[in-house]
């Protein structure tokens, strides 16, 4: 992707999120065509992103690819049915889209990205660790603001917001430092992560300055009685559900092969506009056609192509010494 601004810009787009937003929220259907309004709704909303971030770099993250429900330490860790409040059948409905939507986002030069046995927010977490540059992170998912950093921004594309360090506590509710300990007391119905009863974020400000941080440590303490032991139990428990580090730790055999997948990608270019082109007549995405200029402009990559250019020259200077 073209860059118009200083520096490396990276973005990180929650596939997932994303396309079942549009599949639950969207009535859209398309004029003369038969192809379904949430493939059109999800590249129109990748083209925004891109043309409002202009990013160097962009990559989506997706769930196991080929298994529904995808599998994570997360369920074998607790007796909690983790994300069992979600129908698995239209589930699969939802991603019935994904493999044709990864595949013309290909072709726009995007780096769809699978985890083996981390799930997609964990890999997104690894990413705004290992990725160079400015990360900006686009889901609607709460769990990911525990990404934001000095490098790594999280915009929410419903409530058009961009959260940083700079007005995360004002977004929250609560300091950056106790989100993930706001998140284990509180809970998560989404996931279907049950909280300490009783506790919302009003008590939770009375608690938070009493409260140390798991970091992973099994032998974390809470000073004073600021909860039980059986509520510090479902505190633990939930921590451990929640910081996305513990997916990417907990699965660091994988991290390399994570790496080799960057190292490709930086190495190769995939962006074919002729087949993406060809794929949106194939599919009658008229709108994509009819203003087909504006879409090759957002997701030109000038630079990849003064990188061939510049590999060419170096290639003949070699073979003329």
């Amino acid at each position: 992707m073209k860059t118009k601004t200083g520096g490396e810009k990276n973005l990180i787009i929650d596939g997932n999120n994303l396309l079942y937003r549009i599949f639950w929220t969207s009535n859209y259907k398309l004029e003369e065509s038969s192809t379904p309004g949430e493939i059109f709704l999800f590249l129109r909303s990748l083209k925004s992103y891109v043309d409002k971030f202009q990013p160097k770099n962009v990559y989506c993250t997706w769930d196991k690819k080929l298994e529904w429900p995808s599998t994570n330490f997360r369920k074998e860790a607790t007796a909690v049915e983790y994300k069992a409040g979600r129908d698995d059948d239209k589930f699969k409905n939802v991603f019935e889209y994904a493999e044709k939507i990864q595949e013309l986002i290909t072709n726009l030069g995007v780096h769809n990205i699978y985890p083996l046995r981390m799930e997609a927010d964990d890999l997104m977490a690894y990413l705004t660790h290992k990725l160079p540059g400015l990360n900006i992170v686009i889901t609607t998912d709460k769990d990911l603001l525990q990404t934001v950093s000095d490098n790594t921004i999280v915009y929410n594309p419903i409530k058009k917001k961009e959260v940083t360090l700079n007005n995360f506590e004002d977004y929250t509710g609560v300091k950056k430092e106790y989100y993930i300990s706001f998140r284990a007391i509180t809970g998560d119905k989404s996931d279907n992560i049950p909280g300490i009863p009783r506790y919302g974020i009003k008590r939770f400000l009375k608690l938070e300055h009493k409260l140390v941080d798991l970091e992973g440590e099994e032998t974390a303490l809470v000073r004073g009685d600021a909860i039980t032991e059986e509520q510090f139990e479902i505190y633990k428990r939930n921590w451990k559900l929640m910081d996305l580090k513990q997916g990417y730790t907990h699965y660091d055999d994988e991290v390399p092969a994570y790496e080799e997948q960057l190292k490709e990608i930086k190495e190769n270019d995939t962006t074919n506009f002729t087949a993406f082109l060809k794929q949106a007549k194939e599919l009658n995405l008229w709108s994509i056609v009819r203003n087909f200029t504006s879409w090759r402009n957002s997701f030109d990559n000038n630079e990849h192509l003064l990188n061939t250019i510049n590999k060419a020259i170096q290639n003949a200077c070699t073979n003329t010494t």
